[in-house]
């Protein structure tokens, strides 16, 4: 099972990967939360209780469905279906879904969230970028800043996870720079006896995101 890891960094701006909702079709009888309205209940929930979070991206099981995603506590998990991975503001809607979070793929090193990012963080950062690209390697140890960023139980990880491991987890708020992630890419094939027990919602989220993206973009399927 492949699993890797990457994290986002941005200014995080009021209505940040919000898109406009829509009324959720009743015949599904779940309750769909998208774009904007989804993005607001996550917040809020994360910003309730920052630690402990998961989020991972899987393809879906139909090439056209786009990507799904969980992403939650062990306390309650989002089934998520995006229509791109490679969009900054993919169409996106999901509903809360009955899965046993212990068995979700999730970082062994960080938990999944927002961490505020200070000068000196962005400092080291950068520094690492630059002598991976000039050595072609993911260690970095010669940088004293990475000192200051050592978390002793992850020194067997990069050296952006012992950067972010010492950060802590935050709420963002607007104007402000923030690393968010990890986000856990994983293969279908290594998720998927997880999966298939929600295939009826899988199905239902990816004929709902097919609407969506009609409404959207006329000339589409």
């Amino acid at each position: 099972m492949h699993i890797s890891s990457r994290y986002w960094l941005y200014q995080f701006t009021e209505g940040h990967k919000y898109l406009k909702p829509s009324k959720p079709d009743s015949e599904f009888m779940v309750e769909f939360l998208e774009g904007r309205m989804l993005s607001k209940h996550l917040l809020e929930k994360y910003s309730k209780s920052p630690e402990g979070w998961s989020f991972t991206v899987f393809p879906a099981k139909r090439v056209e469905s786009g990507f799904g995603a969980l992403i939650g506590t062990r306390d309650e998990t989002w089934r998520i279906q995006l229509d791109s991975v490679y969009s900054a503001n993919p169409l996106m809607l999901g509903a809360k879904a009955d899965i046993d979070a212990d068995l979700i793929p999730r970082s062994k090193i960080l938990s999944y969230g927002y961490r505020k990012l200070d000068n000196k963080a962005i400092l080291a950062i950068l520094q690492d970028f630059q002598s991976q690209s000039q050595t072609g390697t993911e260690e970095s140890e010669e940088s004293p800043l990475h000192d200051d960023y050592r978390a002793p139980w992850v020194r067997s990880g990069g050296s952006l996870e012992r950067i972010l491991s010492s950060l802590d987890l935050v709420s963002p708020k607007a104007n402000e720079a923030y690393a968010e992630g990890p986000i856990v890419l994983t293969s279908r094939k290594g998720i998927e006896p997880l999966v298939d027990k929600q295939q009826e919602l899988e199905d239902k989220l990816s004929a709902e995101l097919k609407r969506m993206l009609k409404k959207k973009y006329s000339a589409y399927g």
